[in-house]
């Protein structure tokens, strides 16, 4: 019992950690077309995402900017300029990547708790990163179709 306590102490601690940095970290970083956030031929648009049903659940999954002021709000509300657009992009790219730096630290769980629960541990762990990586990029080439039309209404 004891040793569930520590991974679920371990999976607080990286969440929150990984939060504040995220939080900090600049956006100019988070380039949206670079190798790791670039769209990938395969997801066809986002497309691949509709089979998912990805619009049908992802609000239902609890959103951080809803809780911490600082964050920056996801909704759109149809009033946004291309600045808010691009740093809605930035913000979906630093979003993807906490989640992938949360399931690398997932192996973490498996050190603290050397035995199969630990490895139970760390892999749900990690599979609870990845609706957030996939609503991510979901978002990305909505909001980059969106940023094109707001740049073609101000030609």
């Amino acid at each position: 019992m004891r040793n569930i306590i520590y991974d679920a102490a371990y999976g607080a601690v990286c969440s929150l950690a990984v939060l504040i940095i995220g939080l900090v970290l600049p956006r100019k970083w988070f380039n949206p077309e670079s190798m790791l956030f670039a769209e990938r031929k395969w997801e066809n648009g986002g497309k691949i995402y509709n089979r998912l049903y990805v619009s049908k659940w992802k609000s239902k999954l609890p959103d951080m900017s809803k809780y911490i002021k600082q964050m920056l709000s996801k909704r759109i509300h149809g009033t946004e300029t291309a600045d808010d657009i691009n740093r809605l992009i930035a913000e979906t790219c630093v979003a993807e990547a906490a989640h992938y730096v949360l399931m690398a630290l997932s192996v973490g769980m498996v050190i603290i708790w050397r035995d199969v629960g630990g490895l139970i541990c760390c892999l749900c762990y990690a599979a609870g990163n990845i609706p957030y990586i996939i609503i991510q990029r979901y978002n990305r080439p909505r909001l980059a179709r969106m940023m094109n039309r707001l740049k073609s209404r101000s030609c």
